[in-house]
Protein backbone atom coordinates (compact mmCIF):
# COMPACT_ATOMS: atom_id res chain seq x y z
CA UNK A 1 0.00 0.00 0.00
CA UNK A 2 1.72 3.14 -1.00
CA UNK A 3 1.84 6.46 1.78
CA UNK A 4 0.99 10.12 0.94
CA UNK A 5 2.10 12.17 3.69
CA UNK A 6 1.55 16.03 3.73
CA UNK A 7 5.09 17.72 4.88
CA UNK A 8 5.40 20.12 7.98
CA UNK A 9 4.99 24.02 6.74
CA UNK A 10 4.10 23.05 3.06
CA UNK A 11 0.86 22.18 1.31
CA UNK A 12 2.74 19.51 -0.40
CA UNK A 13 1.70 15.94 -0.53
CA UNK A 14 5.08 13.50 -0.21
CA UNK A 15 4.93 9.86 -2.37
CA UNK A 16 6.32 7.38 -0.51
CA UNK A 17 6.39 4.05 -1.65
CA UNK A 18 6.96 0.94 0.87
CA UNK A 19 10.30 -0.62 1.21
CA UNK A 20 10.54 -4.18 2.21
CA UNK A 21 13.76 -5.11 4.51
CA UNK A 22 16.21 -7.60 4.07
CA UNK A 23 13.71 -10.50 5.76
CA UNK A 24 10.84 -9.51 3.56
CA UNK A 25 8.85 -7.49 5.82
CA UNK A 26 7.14 -4.16 4.97
CA UNK A 27 8.84 -1.32 6.30
CA UNK A 28 5.99 1.09 6.85
CA UNK A 29 8.14 3.87 8.25
CA UNK A 30 7.51 7.31 6.85
CA UNK A 31 10.75 9.93 6.48
CA UNK A 32 10.35 12.38 8.95
CA UNK A 33 12.28 14.88 7.27
CA UNK A 34 14.40 14.91 4.06
CA UNK A 35 17.25 14.34 5.65
CA UNK A 36 15.69 10.92 7.38
CA UNK A 37 14.70 9.53 3.53
CA UNK A 38 16.96 7.53 1.86
CA UNK A 39 15.74 9.79 -1.73
CA UNK A 40 17.55 12.22 -3.06
CA UNK A 41 16.00 15.67 -2.33
CA UNK A 42 15.71 18.57 -4.89
CA UNK A 43 14.13 22.02 -3.95
CA UNK A 44 12.79 20.93 -0.98
CA UNK A 45 11.35 18.32 -2.52
CA UNK A 46 11.31 14.26 -1.64
CA UNK A 47 12.57 12.38 -4.83
CA UNK A 48 11.42 9.17 -4.05
CA UNK A 49 14.41 6.09 -4.80
CA UNK A 50 13.21 3.87 -8.01
CA UNK A 51 9.89 1.90 -7.01
CA UNK A 52 11.17 -1.43 -7.88
CA UNK A 53 14.45 -3.16 -7.43
CA UNK A 54 17.11 -2.94 -10.52
CA UNK A 55 17.48 -6.76 -11.51
CA UNK A 56 16.42 -8.71 -14.50
CA UNK A 57 12.93 -9.87 -12.44
CA UNK A 58 11.91 -6.52 -11.98
CA UNK A 59 8.52 -6.60 -13.84
CA UNK A 60 5.63 -9.75 -13.19
CA UNK A 61 4.13 -8.83 -16.24
CA UNK A 62 3.81 -6.51 -19.59
CA UNK A 63 0.49 -4.80 -17.74
CA UNK A 64 2.76 -3.85 -14.78
CA UNK A 65 6.10 -2.85 -16.89
CA UNK A 66 3.09 -0.13 -18.48
CA UNK A 67 2.05 0.96 -14.88
CA UNK A 68 4.94 1.59 -13.72
CA UNK A 69 7.03 3.02 -16.70
CA UNK A 70 3.81 5.60 -16.98
CA UNK A 71 3.82 6.70 -12.78
CA UNK A 72 8.15 7.04 -13.61
CA UNK A 73 7.12 9.11 -17.07
CA UNK A 74 4.08 11.00 -14.76
CA UNK A 75 7.08 11.30 -12.11
CA UNK A 76 9.48 13.01 -14.18
CA UNK A 77 6.65 15.25 -15.44
CA UNK A 78 5.63 16.74 -11.86
CA UNK A 79 9.18 17.41 -11.01
CA UNK A 80 9.79 19.29 -14.55
CA UNK A 81 6.32 21.19 -13.54
CA UNK A 82 7.80 21.77 -10.06
CA UNK A 83 10.89 23.37 -11.47
CA UNK A 84 8.47 25.43 -13.23
CA UNK A 85 6.82 26.78 -10.77
CA UNK A 86 10.39 27.59 -8.38
CA UNK A 87 11.76 29.24 -11.73
CA UNK A 88 8.49 31.59 -11.81
CA UNK A 89 7.88 32.21 -7.77
CA UNK A 90 11.94 32.98 -8.55
CA UNK A 91 10.68 35.42 -10.65
CA UNK A 92 8.75 36.95 -8.83
CA UNK A 93 10.61 37.57 -5.73
CA UNK A 94 13.41 39.18 -7.47
CA UNK A 95 10.93 41.47 -8.88
CA UNK A 96 10.10 42.52 -6.06
CA UNK A 97 13.09 43.26 -4.69
CA UNK A 98 14.44 44.94 -7.68
CA UNK A 99 11.24 47.11 -7.57
CA UNK A 100 11.78 47.60 -4.00
CA UNK A 101 15.00 49.21 -4.70
CA UNK A 102 14.29 51.21 -7.39
CA UNK A 103 11.34 53.06 -5.46
CA UNK A 104 14.18 53.08 -2.45
CA UNK A 105 15.79 55.25 -4.93
CA UNK A 106 13.34 57.38 -5.50
CA UNK A 107 12.00 57.88 -2.03
CA UNK A 108 9.02 55.92 -1.96
CA UNK A 109 7.79 54.21 0.86
CA UNK A 110 8.26 50.34 1.07
CA UNK A 111 4.38 49.61 1.67
CA UNK A 112 3.49 52.01 -1.69
CA UNK A 113 6.75 49.67 -3.50
CA UNK A 114 4.62 46.62 -2.44
CA UNK A 115 1.81 47.60 -3.89
CA UNK A 116 2.73 49.04 -6.92
CA UNK A 117 4.72 45.54 -7.13
CA UNK A 118 1.78 43.52 -6.53
CA UNK A 119 -0.62 45.86 -9.58
CA UNK A 120 1.84 45.42 -12.08
CA UNK A 121 2.26 43.03 -14.91
CA UNK A 122 5.26 40.86 -14.30
CA UNK A 123 3.86 40.54 -10.56
CA UNK A 124 0.57 39.01 -11.93
CA UNK A 125 2.21 37.05 -14.86
CA UNK A 126 4.49 34.93 -11.97
CA UNK A 127 2.08 34.44 -9.41
CA UNK A 128 -0.02 33.26 -12.39
CA UNK A 129 2.69 31.09 -14.06
CA UNK A 130 3.09 29.58 -10.19
CA UNK A 131 -0.25 28.63 -9.18
CA UNK A 132 -0.68 27.38 -12.71
CA UNK A 133 2.66 25.23 -12.40
CA UNK A 134 1.86 23.74 -9.15
CA UNK A 135 -1.35 22.81 -9.81
CA UNK A 136 -0.41 20.46 -13.22
CA UNK A 137 2.51 18.92 -10.89
CA UNK A 138 0.03 18.30 -8.42
CA UNK A 139 -1.74 16.76 -11.52
CA UNK A 140 0.81 14.59 -12.25
CA UNK A 141 2.10 13.03 -8.58
CA UNK A 142 -1.57 12.13 -8.16
CA UNK A 143 -0.97 10.43 -11.35
CA UNK A 144 1.73 8.81 -10.45
CA UNK A 145 0.66 7.95 -6.96
CA UNK A 146 -2.48 6.48 -8.84
CA UNK A 147 -0.29 4.20 -11.56
CA UNK A 148 2.07 3.39 -8.54
CA UNK A 149 -1.13 1.91 -7.08
CA UNK A 150 -2.20 0.54 -10.78
CA UNK A 151 1.59 -1.28 -10.34
CA UNK A 152 1.48 -2.58 -6.51
CA UNK A 153 -1.81 -3.87 -7.54
CA UNK A 154 -1.22 -5.99 -10.73
CA UNK A 155 2.19 -7.23 -8.83
CA UNK A 156 0.01 -8.67 -5.99
CA UNK A 157 -2.77 -10.06 -8.21
CA UNK A 158 -0.47 -13.05 -9.17
CA UNK A 159 0.28 -13.64 -5.41
CA UNK A 160 -2.89 -12.83 -3.51
CA UNK A 161 -3.85 -16.63 -1.84
CA UNK A 162 -8.05 -17.10 -2.19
Amino acid sequence: MTTVLPRRNSGAAVFCPPTFTPSGYKNRHVPKSPAHSKGATSGGWIMSPSFFHDDDNRFRNADERDACAQAEAMLEQARAMMREAENALETWKTGKEMNRLRCERRGIAPTDAEIRWSASTPAKNAITNNNFYVSLASMYFEAAAANYSRALYLRSRGTARI
